[in-house]
């Protein structure tokens, strides 16, 4: 028998057949980390304009093209981008349709159009936060809201034939008398970032009332009137030398002859001018100063938020995004092509190539988005002939019954 110790504890115990967890066994298997991936996540800052973005380095340049897949059955759209990726949030402005804001910028937005426009620019929190800070200044009752007379104030603007349809321009409706903060971003983003074409054909719309694609005499007279606002009488002789040479330009194109006498016209001969949007851009082009009061229209837009230098920069930025969007659509939604050099120096912020790099992933979104509202208007198209192809069919089996089921 085995003695036991003091403890009240067998001997044998010690001698005991159990098996021990040993400490210093075969070591342990990590997982072994996976290489890092040559994805480089960066967030850059250009004009004043951050953008998260996935930088890709390959040893070679590889193809890129857009294909957009169809909706699913939950009603969301995947868009599989060779080098890029999209989240649901960025995608163009061109979309109207409604819906509630996800949290990409918090709380401050409540619908989708506005965060879908603040996204096909770039804009981050921090800018829409500057944004709803100048509208809190003039929005003072706590209504959340602010009336059109207090935007033209913000915008040291006030409403007159130049400014009448300005909401219904940025798709507001044309007689609306109160602004939202999506409204006032909406107004504020789409303003601030026209090109000198848009902004020309939109007072070419405003004066046009006929719409007849032509301005007569009396409408041109009415557009110059329209230049003279109230900060700007210094351009008034400008303004209306502008007038008298448009009109000289108007006859001459119509003899086919030109001479000193022209410009000093007559009424007669003014009463006949007809003058179209090309006559326009051409006229802003050799009388700038004449023209600078509807430039100064944008500009007080874009200082009353975040100011002239911010919206400049978003401004030229979204002109590179359009031309490379229609290089797109010429080319099977293939980006133009990229250097090996251009994507090692788009990993250095600031940068040109960055640049060029965060120009492309908002042409690549804006392409993508404007593909899936293309196949959504084809297949809108589609079930209205099937439905007007049934319709037909129903007419003809009312028009002309089967006889057999007639007997």
């Amino acid at each position: 028998m085995g003695s036991r110790d003091g403890d009240g504890t067998s001997s044998h115990a010690q001698g005991s057949p159990k098996k021990k967890k040993e400490k210093n066994g075969t070591p342990k298997t990590k997982k072994q980390k996976t290489p890092a991936s040559k994805l480089g996540h960066q967030v850059h800052e250009i004009g004043d304009v951050e953008l998260q973005t996935d930088v890709h380095v390959h040893s070679k340049p590889l193809p890129q093209k857009i294909q957009v897949k169809p909706k699913s059955i939950g009603g969301t759209s995947t868009i599989t981008v060779d080098n890029a990726t999209s989240d649901s949030g960025a995608a163009s402005a061109t979309d109207n349709t409604g819906g509630f804001a996800s949290v990409q910028y918090g709380t401050l937005l409540e619908t989708k159009r506005a965060e879908k426009l603040c996204s096909s620019f770039g804009l981050q929190k921090r800018h829409v936060v500057a944004m709803h800070r100048a509208f809190k200044r003039e929005e003072q009752l706590g209504t959340g809201e602010i009336t059109t007379g207090e935007f033209f104030k913000m915008s040291r603007e006030h409403p007159r034939q130049l400014t009448k349809g300005l909401f219904e321009a940025v798709g507001l409706a044309r007689d609306i008398k109160r602004l939202c903060f999506d409204d006032f971003v909406i107004s504020v983003a789409t303003i601030a970032t026209w090109s000198k074409g848009e902004l020309l054909h939109y007072a070419f719309k405003q004066f046009d009332v006929d719409e007849s694609g032509l301005m007569d005499s009396r409408e041109l007279r009415a557009f110059c009137e329209g230049l003279k606002n109230d900060s700007s009488f210094y351009f008034a002789k400008n303004v209306n030398t502008a007038r008298e040479k448009l009109v000289a330009r108007d006859r001459k194109n119509l003899n086919n002859q030109g001479s000193a006498k022209q410009l000093q016209i007559s009424n007669d001969i003014e009463d006949n001018t007809l003058v179209d949007l090309e006559d326009l851009v051409k006229g802003s082009t050799e009388f700038q100063v004449a023209f600078y009061p509807l430039m100064q229209l944008q500009q007080n837009v874009r200082a009353c938020a975040l100011g002239e230098q911010f919206w400049a920069g978003v401004t030229t930025r979204r002109q590179h995004v359009e031309a490379i969007v229609q290089y797109m659509g010429l080319h099977k939604g293939k980006l133009p092509p990229t250097s090996i050099t251009t994507r090692v120096m788009a990993l250095i912020p600031f940068s040109q190539a960055n640049t060029k790099v965060l120009v492309h992933k908002l042409a690549v979104l804006k392409y993508a988005e404007e593909q899936r509202l293309l196949q959504d208007q084809s297949k809108a198209r589609a079930k209205t002939k099937q439905a007007l192809r049934l319709t037909q069919c129903q007419e003809e089996n009312q028009t002309y019954p089967d006889f057999e089921s007639a007997k």
